[in-house]
């Protein structure tokens, strides 16, 4: 197949102009650019306006032409390009001959010896043929032309025996009059014609005209001593020399100048001249840099680079290099191409295509040789249109494929469908700031809560006030206890950096450790008294610990001045660099927090200010309730498909949010969502923290980003956009909807090989029971090159809400959240019953 492609390639190549235009462009800067070399061997005689004044107009009569060729007998071989085809005056001529031959017969008009006289010089006058066929004969080194190729007319025989030779003045301009070959043989009905340019240099070197004609018939051809090349069949390509005349162009004399005996026909002396016309009516001509000639100009010019050895050479041995090289740029695009980015693949295939025309460009200009570099330019080219319109019709079928399943698909029998309705809880404090009305989140179902460990024994140093046994659960009150424990029982505020190593990092061993207890369940240090005071950063004092991770902690703050109480992420900034590296993580630092500042999105957590101090930088955050969504990956906890489907939806128009304020999470994963099913609340955190902490993900003794959840582009350090998020988000959702993740590795190399190499496979080998139209929706979020997923948030957001319309089922009457609870309590395999058919005429996406 491959093969039959590379044919069909290189046929369009050479048998359509499509790939013309390039292939000119490249030659002719080439050609332009060459090494210049001189030559001294040719000159033109031009029949310009000034002498067809004098003279009369073209064309001319054959006894000026015999004038000229005899003026020039000091030229080493003459050229004229003006065709011989028909006698010249020939009923004139006949008419003189008849009035001649009657005068010689009748006796009276014989005895006047004056009139056969004036006949005979009338005669003379007129039989302009045979004055041109003694100057020819005398001069003996003339070349005559064949007519133009319309007509084709030879010599008149008298004319061509005198002649040194004969053929053809056609340059071989292309179609926009730029000479870039010329034709060593124009093939006719009657006969074939040698290059007048080559026989004039084959003449001027000193070799007859049969050797030349024999050496252009031979193969490889052969001309002045030097080899043609192979491919001359198809025309020479000249490299055009520098001249000793005005501007580099050969010495022109005008045929007025000739006729007159001018001194300067001396300059001619030794050279190929060339006879030709040079008026308003003439054509023009022009060479690869684009500077107008005439066509005698183009001739002279032509035989004074074959004389001088001057054209283009390839090599025996690198004709076929541009097979070659399209072999080896389909083998590219079939192997290599689709491993990469589309960005990726582009660019290297420009560099490229730039170095393969720089190649051809410096061989032609410095060493004479030319490669044609188009084939393989012309390949690459064609290639990355077809994979592209490919990727598009991919793209646009999976796209209708997922509307039809949408609008068509039948649920299987334990699929969940849950109720909308939600449970009110009442607490204490919400923070929550809504800027749009945002999508209702189905319940989750309750999860089983495990058995309490042993009591722990509480140090004296740690007082605190424990509600009676029967006011909670003996799970609550340990928790309870472990709450008052972290709080501080001191309420000064303090600015000594001692007293911030709360909010730290953990190292590797403390991050382990901290991992191997139970989060219900876990304790802090016990705290010295010279540390139980409460710290500040900054305008917030912090009042107990939240939360805890690789890069820092969260702390519950209050501000000093207006009491509002926030969540305040720390990064020990001091700790993780130092030296330049610090500073230009502290401003990465403040345009991350500043940009994720300006987030104003009802699904993404509010930042209200961030700050620096003492080499740990604060962003103070919207204090949030819940849980994230790493409690419901277990498969015994998994959430609902309809609350999934929600809570996706409302993450993708929050992505396509801050993507559209050209923020990029890059760490979209369990952690970083906070839901509250009671509260109605999702919300996406951390923006921005993953690019302050990336420049120092290797350092020794820290566990740095989440390698299950990047893109194949991240994982390879590429640029992302906001695609990347969405790939993150598609694992979340699988991760979601089985408990496991899509992608796995024992070694975090092997990880990052499945992750950059394998494809991810269909949820529903994992759940059967799933809508095939949201498996589809997971399988182009996973695709590996980006240009294959969703363009934006938006366009997933529009697809999840037709998926989510296949689960709604019709309003049913309130009844008990009990009721509610049980119906959307997962069964034994997680799976639900059968839900009813999705409604008729549902909505299509506008993708």
């Amino acid at each position: 197949m491959l093969a039959v492609l590379l044919g069909l390639v290189g046929w369009a190549h050479e048998s359509t102009p499509l790939a013309r235009p390039l292939q000119h462009w490249l030659q002719d800067r080439a050609v332009a650019d060459a090494r210049p070399m001189v030559s001294t061997g040719v000159a033109t005689v031009l029949i310009d306006e000034a002498s067809q004044a004098r003279h009369g107009p073209l064309p001319w009569r054959r006894d000026l032409h015999a004038r000229l060729i005899d003026q020039l007998s000091g030229a080493r071989v003459v050229i004229d390009t003006e065709p011989f085809g028909t006698p010249e005056s020939e009923r004139a001529l006949a008419e003189l001959q008849n009035i001649h031959a009657t005068i010689a017969a009748d006796p009276v008009l014989a005895r006047h010896p004056e009139l056969p006289a004036l006949i005979e010089r009338s005669e003379a006058s007129l039989n302009g043929d045979a004055h041109l066929t003694q100057s020819l004969e005398r001069h003996a080194r003339v070349l005559l032309s064949l007519g133009p190729p319309g007509d084709g007319l030879p010599p008149l025989p008298r004319l061509a025996s005198a002649a040194a030779g004969i053929g053809h003045a056609v340059p071989g301009a292309d179609a926009d009059g730029v000479i870039r070959r010329h034709p060593l043989w124009r093939h006719g009905s009657a006969q074939d014609a040698p290059s007048l340019a080559a026989l004039g240099a084959g003449l001027y070197r000193g070799d007859s005209m049969a050797a030349v004609e024999t050496g252009l018939r031979d193969h490889p051809p052969r001309l002045a001593g030097h080899s043609l090349p192979d491919d001359s069949d198809s025309g020479l390509m000249p490299l055009w020399p520098v001249h000793d005349g005005p501007d580099g162009a050969p010495p022109s004399l005008s045929a007025l100048e000739v006729l007159a005996g001018s001194p300067a026909l001396a300059r001619l002396k030794g050279r190929i001249v060339v006879i030709g016309r040079d008026d308003r009516s003439t054509p023009r001509l022009r060479l690869p840099d684009r500077r107008e000639i005439s066509p005698a100009e183009a001739l002279a010019r032509l035989s004074g680079a074959m004389a001088d050895g001057h054209w283009a050479r390839t090599p025996a041995a690198m004709q076929w290099l541009p097979w070659g090289l399209l072999v080896a740029a389909g083998l590219y695009l079939w192997r290599i191409v689709p491993r990469l980015t589309r960005n990726s693949a582009l660019m290297l295939s420009a560099s490229l295509c730039l170095a393969l025309a720089l190649g051809s460009h410096g061989l032609l200009a410095w060493g004479g040789m030319w490669i044609t570099p188009t084939l393989p330019i012309f390949a690459l080219v064609l290639g990355h249109l077809a994979l592209i319109a490919r990727d598009r019709w991919q793209m646009h079928q999976r796209r209708s494929r997922s509307r039809n399943t949408l609008l068509s698909t039948t649920l299987d029998e334990d699929t969940v469908i849950t109720s909308y309705e939600t449970v009110t809880v009442t607490t204490r404090e919400r923070t929550v700031i809504r800027h749009d009305e945002p999508e209702t989140v189905p319940q989750a179902p309750p999860r089983p809560v495990p058995a309490p460990p042993p009591a722990v024994a509480r140090p004296p140093s740690a007082p605190h006030a424990t509600p009676a046994p029967s006011a909670l659960p003996s799970h609550l009150q340990d928790t309870q206890v472990l709450d008052e424990r972290r709080a501080f029982v001191d309420t000064q505020v303090l600015h000594s950096p001692d007293t911030l190593e709360a909010t730290q990092p953990l190292t590797r061993e403390e991050l382990a450790a901290c991992l191997a207890t139970p989060a219900v369940f876990r304790q802090p240090p016990v705290l010295s008294d010279t540390v139980r005071r409460q710290p500040a950063l900054g305008p917030y004092v912090l009042e107990r610990e939240l939360g805890r991770g690789a890069m820092g902690r969260v702390h519950l703050a209050r501000h000093r001045d207006t009491g509002a109480v926030v969540a305040l992420k720390t990064l020990a900034l001091g700790r993780e660099f130092d030296g330049f590296a610090l500073e230009e993580a502290r401003q990465r630092f403040q345009r991350e927090a500043l940009a994720a500042s300006r987030l104003d999105h009802a699904d993404i957590v509010r930042v209200f200010e961030c700050g620096e101090q003492d080499g740990i930088a604060y962003i103070a955050m919207e204090r949030l309730t819940g849980q994230d969504l790493s409690q419901h990956l277990a498969p015994e906890h998994l959430l609902p498909v309809a609350t999934v489907v929600a809570i996706s939806r409302r993450i993708a128009r929050a992505l396509a949010h801050a993507h559209a304020q050209g923020i990029i999470h890059r760490d979209i994963k369990p952690a970083n969502i906070m839901v509250d099913i009671g509260r109605n609340q999702v919300k996406v955190t951390d923006f921005g923290i993953a690019r302050i902490t990336d420049a120092n993900r290797t350092r020794t003794g820290l566990v740095l980003g989440s390698p299950s959840y990047m893109s194949p582009e991240q994982l390879a350090g590429r640029p992302v956009d906001g695609r990347s998020d969405l790939y993150s988000l598609g694992v979340l959702m699988f991760q979601m909807l089985t408990g496991e993740l899509p992608l796995k590795g024992n070694t975090m190399s092997e990880l990052i090989g499945a992750i950059a190499r394998t494809p991810a496979p269909d949820v529903r080998t994992l759940r059967p029971s799933l809508p095939a139209a949201l498996a589809e929706v997971i399988g182009i979020l996973l695709e590996k090159r980006p240009e294959l997923r969703y363009r934006d948030g938006l366009d997933l957001a529009e697809d999840l809400k037709l998926v989510a319309d296949t689960l709604r089922r019709p309003t049913r009457p309130a009844g008990s959240i009990a009721a509610s609870v049980q119906e959307c309590a997962p069964g034994p395999d997680t799976d639900q019953s059968r839900p009813p058919s999705p409604r008729a005429g549902g909505a299509q996406s506008h993708r």
